[in-house]
């Protein structure tokens, strides 16, 4: 008994045998000796089972049940709903914000439109009116009084405006001088205020301007500052004393009359226009490089103030009769070539003749003084026939061939 039981504890210590169990039960009771004779149920230890991993809990809200399911923040609702009041707020100022643009844009083409239809209909060079004046927002200007800028131009910021009219104030500044402020804006007209004394270089370059009016308070008109107009009518009143080089080149002037104020003329000035009638300032000492060529100035009178006529200065016109002044001391390289001269005097005091000077004219008679020193080759070259005589005071062989005349047309 001793030994089934010590079998029994060491089976219960490796685990349960269900089979070594039965057997022993089944044994008879005059085998077990003091064994009692009802068989004793024994205490069996549980199986060890493996471990369970618990079960995947899936938090979609389909798994839920009403009570399971997760309840939405007070916080998160609270910003959601600022959000949406803040973007309301933002549209709103947006919307609000175009619609002021709109009428904006609108009061100015209406102004523009009335700016536009007063300068159709205003009296030109006026200023008795300030309602005649071109719409300040149309220029920039800058402290020391100079327009800089134009914006009322086909593609500028507001209507165009052609018929300018510059007022003598903008934004409280008096207008003193006119920049570079016009080029290729389109201007057919342009009018200016007492208060103007200055247009600089180029300021109305490539402009479409018929008829122009300087008034006596501008005093320089710089480089290219009407160059390449349609002018044809141009007033240049008293006061005036500089006018720069091209500034006037390239329009469709028909005469001019150079105010006696006026003691500086730059080169190509009035080149290449219609003019047939031009009246000189007797201020001027030089006409200079091409000043006046490129015209068709028919009758022409040099000052008595002109010392010195450069080259090429009246090349290319259709001048017949030429009176030169005594004061004159040089006349340069083709200053007068490609002409219609035909009695030519070469007055007392005049002392060099450059190459070129007279040539291709249809001269028929020449006088050349005697303080005449120096003369370049050609100077009466191309006469094509029509030279008739020539008179030379004083030494008479001092001068060759070389000059553009034969020795044969000179008198004895």
């Amino acid at each position: 008994m001793n030994n089934d039981y010590n079998n029994f504890n060491q089976s219960n210590n490796n685990g349960f045998n269900p089979q070594q169990s039965s057997n022993m039960y089944q044994q008879p009771v005059s085998q077990m000796g003091d064994l009692v004779h009802q068989p004793v149920q024994p205490q069996l230890q549980p199986m060890p089972q493996p471990p369970v991993e618990p079960p995947v809990q899936n938090y979609s809200t389909n798994n839920y049940s009403n009570e399971q399911k997760p309840k939405k923040s007070k916080l998160g609702l609270i910003i959601a709903i600022v959000l949406i009041v803040a973007v309301i707020i933002i549209t709103a100022i947006l919307l609000l914000g175009q619609g002021n643009k709109k009428d904006d844009n609108t009061d100015n083409n209406s102004n523009g439109n009335e700016s536009s239809s007063q300068n159709t209909n205003q009296t030109k060079y006026s200023y008795a009116d300030k309602s005649k004046w071109t719409d300040e927002k149309c220029f920039v200007i800058s402290n020391d009084g100079i327009i800089r800028n134009y914006l009322c131009y086909s593609g500028g910021d507001y209507d165009a405006i052609t018929d300018v009219v510059i007022p003598e104030e903008i934004e409280g500044v008096k207008v003193k001088g006119i920049g570079p402020a016009f080029i290729d804006k389109n201007i057919t007209s342009v009018s200016f205020p007492k208060s103007v004394e200055t247009i600089y270089a180029t300021a109305f370059k490539n402009n479409k301007i018929k008829s122009l009016i300087i008034p006596s308070n501008v005093k320089e008109i710089q480089n290219y500052a009407f160059n390449s107009n349609e002018i044809e009518s141009l007033v240049l009143l008293d006061g005036i004393t500089k006018i720069g080089h091209d500034a006037f080149s390239n329009n469709k002037i028909k005469s001019i009359v150079l105010p006696n104020t006026i003691t500086s003329l730059g080169y190509q000035a009035f080149q290449n226009n219609q003019i047939d009638s031009v009246t000189l300032s007797n201020k001027l000492s030089n006409i200079e490089y091409s000043a006046f060529a490129d015209n068709e100035i028919k009758d022409l009178t040099i000052p008595n103030s002109v010392t010195k006529i450069e080259q090429f200065a009246f090349k290319n016109n259709k001048i017949v009769n030429l009176n030169l002044s005594s004061s004159i001391k040089e006349i340069k390289q083709s200053a007068f070539s490609d002409n219609l001269i035909k009695n030519l005097v070469i007055p007392e005091g005049v002392e060099t003749i450059g190459s070129n000077a007279f040539a291709n004219n249809k001269l028929e008679t020449i006088e050349i003084s005697s303080t005449v020193k120096t003369m370049g080759e050609n100077v009466f070259y191309g006469f094509k026939g029509t030279l008739k005589h020539v008179t030379i005071k004083g030494d008479k062989t001092r001068f060759n061939d070389s000059f553009g005349f034969p020795k044969d047309y000179i008198d004895n």
